[in-house]
């Protein structure tokens, strides 16, 4: 175990592409969502879609940024609303090598930190995620974007969960792939975390290239 992170009260994972990493197949049913509502908001053909969302997703960074550019409405609702009728979940597998981190960490542990799941996407689709990857009972509590007040989108999930245990912050970990959403806010809190990232952030107290290297910083 990597002392750097013990003792910890809680740890939250993010859940797209940190749980759960994209196939060519999760891609390709996400995009085919993406370019229909750019059609359907602009009226350029499906062909003009792709090209346009891939020439400005490329240096935006941002998937709902990318819509909001083509004047689609609520763009991070659009997101949610694609990612609901791509159906990732069909296209995951049952994974006991992560079934069983996540239980370790639960429960081998000496600190025997809580699990929290931290993600923008609404409950229902986050549920069947979890459950097509075996993991569903892995987590003391889910904050969604549609369960809680306090959330990733509005940063508010930090602070309360902080008050919730009255820790401190540096017996706080945060793990996940986007340094926007997942390392700088709990960063700014005085949080510990995890980038899953080829490239991880400076900011991050360290970086992984896949969710199972946790076995050697927390096990």
């Amino acid at each position: 175990m990597d002392q750097r992170f013990y003792p910890l009260t809680a740890v939250c994972f993010d859940l797209d592409q940190t749980l759960w990493r994209d196939t060519p197949e999760i891609v390709c049913a996400l995009r085919y969502e993406l370019y229909e509502v750019i059609t359907r908001s602009t009226g350029m053909t499906f062909e003009e879609a792709r090209t346009a969302f891939e020439e400005n997703f490329s240096g935006l960074g941002s998937t709902s940024k990318t819509l909001a550019k083509f004047g689609v409405p609520s763009p991070e609702e659009a997101v949610r609303d694609c990612l609901d009728r791509a159906d990732v979940a069909q296209y995951l597998q049952k994974d006991e090598r992560l079934c069983a981190l996540l239980l370790n960490i639960k429960r081998s542990r000496q600190d025997k930190p809580a699990l929290y799941l931290i993600t923008d996407s609404r409950r229902h689709t986050a549920l069947r995620k979890l459950n097509a990857l075996g993991i569903t009972s892995a987590f003391d509590d889910m904050f969604c974007w549609d369960t809680h007040e306090a959330n990733k989108t509005n940063r508010a999930v930090f602070p309360y969960i902080q008050q919730r245990h009255a820790a401190a912050a540096s017996q706080l970990l945060m793990i996940g792939n986007s340094e926007i959403d997942d390392i700088l806010p709990p960063y700014q809190q005085g949080w510990k975390t995890i980038h899953l990232a080829q490239e991880p952030s400076p900011k991050a107290t360290a970086g992984i290239s896949t969710i199972y290297d946790l076995e050697r910083l927390l096990l």
